[in-house]
C-alpha cells in the first residue's frame, strides 16, 4: 500500500477574535485530488479555518502545511501560485465576467515580461471545468448568487 503525503496539513490550529475562541485545536488533511467539505451552522468558524488555511489570517497557534512546507515560510508570490481563495464576501465588479473573475488566479504566474498564453487559457478553462463552473463563464459575477 503506497501513501502519499497530504497536500494540506494542519495540526493544532486555535484562532481567538479578541477573547472569542473561534477555532480550538483544528487538526486536517486533505490529500491532493480530495474534496473537502466544511460544513457548520452560522459563525461556526468555517470562514476562518478558510481564512487560516489561505494565510489571510493568522491563527494564534499550530502549523498549515501545503505539500509539507509551512505556509509561514513560503513568500507570498510562491503561495499564490499555489492557493487562491475568493471568499463569498469578495468584492469584484458586478459587470465582470465570471471566466475573467478566475483568470484572475493567473496573475501570479506572471511576470514583467510573460505574457498572457495558451497554458493561461487551458489553466482556466481547467479549473472551471474542475470546479463546475464552466456554464458560468459568460455570466456576469453580479447576476450570480453568493452561495
Amino acid at each position: 500500500m503506497t501513501t502519499t503525503m497530504p497536500m494540506v496539513s494542519v495540526r493544532g490550529v486555535h484562532k481567538f477574535f479578541g477573547d472569542l475562541h473561534v477555532l480550538r485545536g483544528i487538526d486536517l488533511d486533505i490529500a491532493s485530488g480530495e474534496v473537502c467539505v466544511i460544513l457548520g451552522p452560522s459563525g461556526s468558524g468555517k470562514s476562518t479555518l478558510l481564512r487560516c488555511l489561505a494565510r489571510v489570517l493568522g491563527a494564534r497557534s499550530g502549523v498549515v502545511e501545503l505539500d509539507g512546507v509551512e505556509l509561514g515560510t513560503m513568500n507570498q508570490k510562491a503561495l499564490a501560485r499555489r492557493l487562491g481563495l475568493l471568499a463569498q464576501s469578495s468584492v469584484a465588479p458586478g459587470d465582470m465576467l465570471v471566466e475573467d473573475l478566475v483568470a484572475r488566479g493567473r496573475y501570479p504566474h506572471h511576470g514583467l515580461v510573460r505574457q498572457w498564453s495558451a497554458v493561461d487559457d487551458e489553466a482556466v478553462a481547467g479549473a472551471m471545468r474542475d470546479a463546475g463552473v464552466s456554464a458560468l463563464a459568460g455570466r456576469r459575477v453580479g447576476e450570480l448568487s453568493g452561495g
